[in-house]
């Protein structure tokens, strides 16, 4: 009963704010910036009451796109009235009424699977036995370290110190490459089930041990001031330390930790240019306005969180674009897969094909530059006005199913699929969404072949599991 309450004052809360949206006068958009983060706050309390814990894939799929719709209107609104390097007219109006209508579809997607799917039993995960997973955890982690080492030494440290954009494009265009950061971010689930499954005294040895591994892959991450991996891979760590033990009470702690976490990583973002010339040991002169550098930096409108009502405002400013009516979301499930495996040539991903229209000087700089995208745009892009209704129905229906399995397989292969789900959930609101699951192709095929592994090593990995208080 709580649940459905808390689901009906989501979708009054929301749609109030489509309401006033559009309807209103534009001096109340505000007001309607309120009611879309109060219905977003509510649905948060909604998933709580429905799945049992305040630590979900569904929460983290709220929280970041609660980052990315509202960041951008209240810095149009409140603040300077800029976005750069997107240029006005800003279509607050749209946009407010698509991120309603989201809200609503999806509260009512994943509500519908906690309906019709029943639970049963208690919401508490456990497992008799299973093979350890710190030992994949181990081996997945040296795998992705030294594949991103290989692919350093093949295009040179010069192209590591020239910046993201040169590292990663002169990377994507190297062959026989692994996918480093997927098998990093499996490694890190893995760590957390291994840490909630071992005794305290030696969570901080293993945890060493997998970190002393980890170091080369990290330190690239930090050079490049890629900030998106170091945070899935973190997310994906405290999913699965909390993967047994539900957070039934509000982790105003976890809060805590999360802003701090912020505020060291957002420095990246405005200083990571500066990084490769340090190593390099050239000399550096940081601005004399450095200090409102740092401070813009905190500012989640003026970076990637920004990018996706920039893109949104930018597509819009056009009225003669066609449907593509699902095409995008088929077209870049083929993104993961390798061109040489590919029969003909691959379609182009719609995140360069909006690139290559909209921002074509872009691609002068590198193959992959871009001003990355946005789930409400591509779902507009796809469907028109219907797009937000049937697309965030149907990523609450994924990880409404999600979330149940979550509750009732008992599989240590379903727990480090839904741990590396954090990827999904973290940049599904700023890349495409075929794009986005396309990566679980290799996921799948990794979970799979530990899972023979497992088989096969079946006499010597399988071990008595005695859980440990969270």
């Amino acid at each position: 009963m709580k649940g459905v309450l808390l689901l009906l004052a989501t979708n009054v809360l929301a749609l109030l704010g489509l309401g006033i949206s559009s309807s209103a006068p534009e001096t109340l958009l505000g007001l309607s910036l309120v009611f879309t983060l109060t219905s977003l706050l509510c649905l948060l309390a909604t998933l709580r009451v429905l799945w049992g814990s305040w630590l979900t894939l569904s929460h983290i799929f709220v929280l970041f796109f609660a980052l990315y719709t509202l960041s951008g209107p209240y810095e149009i609104l409140f603040g300077s009235g800029q976005i750069a390097p997107f240029s006005p007219p800003f279509p607050l109006i749209d946009w407010l009424v698509d991120a309603s209508v989201g809200i609503i579809a999806f509260s009512l997607g994943i509500f519908l699977v906690r309906l019709l799917v029943p639970l049963g039993g208690s919401n508490r995960i456990t497992l008799s036995t299973k093979p350890d997973p710190y030992r994949f955890a181990i081996a997945l982690i040296l795998i992705a370290a030294s594949s991103e080492l290989v692919n350093l030494v093949r295009v040179g440290p010069s192209a590591l110190l020239a910046g993201k954009a040169i590292y990663q494009s002169e990377v994507s265009e190297l062959t026989l490459t692994l996918p480093s950061s997927t098998f990093a971010l499996l490694a890190f689930g893995l760590l957390g089930l291994g840490l909630a499954n071992s005794p305290t005294r030696k969570t901080l040895v293993l945890l060493s041990y997998f970190l002393i591994i980890a170091l080369p892959l990290l330190i690239v991450h930090l050079i490049l001031g890629q900030r998106l991996e170091l945070a899935m891979y973190l997310i994906a760590l405290t999913l699965g330390r909390y993967y047994y033990y539900p957070l039934t009470r509000f982790p105003t702690r976890a809060l805590f930790i999360g802003l701090l976490i912020y505020l060291i990583f957002a420095p990246l973002y405005a200083f990571r240019w500066a990084f490769p010339l340090l190593i390099s040991g050239e000399e550096i002169s940081l601005a004399q306005d450095s200090q409102r550098l740092v401070l813009s930096s905190l500012n989640p409108a003026l970076n990637e969180f920004g990018a996706s009502f920039g893109n949104y405002s930018t597509f819009m400013q056009r009225d003669d674009f066609e449907l593509l009516w699902g095409k995008s979301y088929l077209m870049d499930l083929t993104v993961a897969i390798p061109s040489f495996l590919y029969p003909g040539e691959k379609p182009q991903s719609i995140l360069y094909e909006f690139r290559d229209t909209f921002f074509s000087d872009w691609a002068k700089n590198s193959t992959i530059a871009g001003t990355a995208f946005s789930s409400l745009l591509e779902a507009r892009w796809n469907f028109g006005n219907l797009g937000p209704l049937l697309v965030f129905f149907s990523y609450g229906l994924l990880l409404g199913m999600l979330e149940r399995l979550r509750l009732q397989t008992h599989s240590l292969w379903f727990a480090s699929f839904y741990t590396s789900f954090s990827m999904f959930v973290l940049i599904v609101h700023r890349s495409s969404t075929g794009g986005t699951l396309s990566a679980y192709f290799w996921v799948i095929l990794l979970i799979a072949g530990m899972y023979i592994l497992s088989e096969l090593l079946k006499p010597l990995w399988k071990r008595k599991i005695k859980p440990i208080a969270s």
